[in-house]
């Protein structure tokens, strides 16, 4: 079964000076979400300018096939998409892959160099502050360069200016100090501890693992966050973390 359409990615420059074909060669290996949960792709970017995606599902092979061209402080690549398919019938996530527009922004880490995309930067932000990113495997929702996961980096990403404003201070801890509603409350932290309105926080628990958090509001002092899934409840006393602690992670790093 084989069908052909045209797709239009953009790798939009995320630092200054703008990104060069040089620095984005490579093959990238991630996760593909919105598709089939937990659907493996990578992205192979060439130095003659061509590259090919690929997503590999239990019953269907999805491959772009296409040229590389940059255009200012963006990377379009132009390409045809081949179903490669036995006893699967095309459904909507795969039919949504025509005629679109992908975008992803390239984030350097010290050496290391991820693709993300640009409607995933609070899930890449969320990741780093839970800890899953920098990752020790190819294995990740984000593509990242392989073997890139072997590099040790410290410190933070290279972000965009307006993803910034997403990050919390650096080892930032702090206990709730009131409940507000079951999934809102209140600490003794604020602007002057380097909080503002958006920030992403984290929360631990043994039942429901990593939660995300977010600043709501803030003033000089005080912090009101929501954590927008509900559970676990914001009790008094409940820490919350800029980045969960290697004490109570998960996993090894």
């Amino acid at each position: 079964m084989q069908a052909w359409s045209l797709l239009f990615l953009y790798l939009a420059g995320a630092t200054s000076p703008a990104t060069t074909l040089d620095q984005i060669v490579g093959e990238y290996v991630g996760i593909r979400p919105g598709m089939h949960e937990g659907t493996p792709w990578s992205l192979s970017i060439h130095s003659d300018g061509t590259c090919r995606s690929v997503l590999k599902h239990p019953t269907i092979r999805i491959v772009f096939d296409g040229e590389v061209k940059i255009e200012a402080d963006r990377v379009a690549m132009e390409s045809t998409l081949n179903l490669e398919a036995s006893g699967f019938a095309l459904d909507a996530p795969v039919e949504a892959f025509r005629n679109s527009t992908m975008k992803f922004i390239p984030v350097s880490w010290g050496k290391r160099t991820y693709l993300i995309q640009d409607n995933q930067a609070d899930w890449f932000i969320r990741d780093v502050v839970r800890g899953s990113e920098p990752r020790l495997s190819g294995d990740g929702v984000h593509l990242l360069r392989v073997g890139d996961w072997k590099v040790r980096v410290w410190s933070r990403p290279e972000v965009p200016e307006d993803w910034k404003k997403s990050f919390p201070p650096d080892n930032f801890s702090m206990r709730v100090a009131r409940q507000l509603e079951y999934h809102r409350a209140e600490i003794d932290a604020g602007s002057r501890n380097g909080l503002a309105a958006g920030m992403l926080l984290t929360l631990f628990s043994s039942k429901y693992g990593a939660t995300d958090l977010r600043g709501v509001s803030v003033t000089a002092d005080t912090a009101v966050i929501e954590n927008a899934y509900g559970d676990p409840p914001l009790t008094k006393g409940t820490r919350v973390y800029s980045r969960i602690p290697d004490t109570v992670e998960t996993r090894g790093r």
